[in-house]
């Protein structure tokens, strides 16, 4: 029985470690993506710089208030809620061509850095409650998937 819970603690961990590899996937995908969009939707350098700023600031920002916010939680209830508006960077592929498409963009980078801020505090905060596997083991598999996905996002 105890190999069982054990097995059980491990995989929730994994899956954590993958829901911080996806979302820090996409949280890297628009820098490397930024001459295409930039040739793709005619945007200024400056414009698109202004996209990669408003993404980290708000993620970094939504981090530290989400993490206030729901301190003393127990339960990670906006996880999936984050992860589902951290991939928004993924709407690229259906944005018209054509007309004035920077504020569309401006609001993806929004939306995209409130999911990936989000998701970081509500999923530590679940690693912190796998109480088997020792604090140490359990951030730092949890920190290698983040930058495992931060570092293949150019190669998506």
């Amino acid at each position: 029985m105890n190999k069982r819970i054990a097995t059980f603690w491990w995989m929730q961990l994994l899956v954590l470690s993958a829901v911080h590899f996806f979302v820090d996937m996409f949280a890297g995908m628009l820098p490397p993506l930024l001459p295409a969009i930039r040739e793709e939707f005619a945007l200024s350098l400056s414009l698109g710089v202004l996209l990669v700023t408003v993404m980290n600031m708000t993620s970094n920002g939504v981090q530290v208030f989400t993490g206030h916010l729901r301190a003393d939680k127990r339960r990670p209830l906006f996880l999936h809620v984050g992860l589902i508006l951290g991939a928004g960077i993924c709407i690229l592929c259906v944005l018209p061509k054509s007309g004035y498409v920077f504020a569309p963009l401006f609001v993806m980078a929004l939306v995209s850095g409130c999911g990936i801020g989000i998701v970081h505090p509500e999923a530590l905060r679940a690693v912190h409650h796998l109480r088997r596997i020792p604090p140490a083991v359990s951030t730092a598999v949890f920190m290698a998937g983040g930058f495992l996905g931060y570092a293949s996002s150019g190669a998506v």
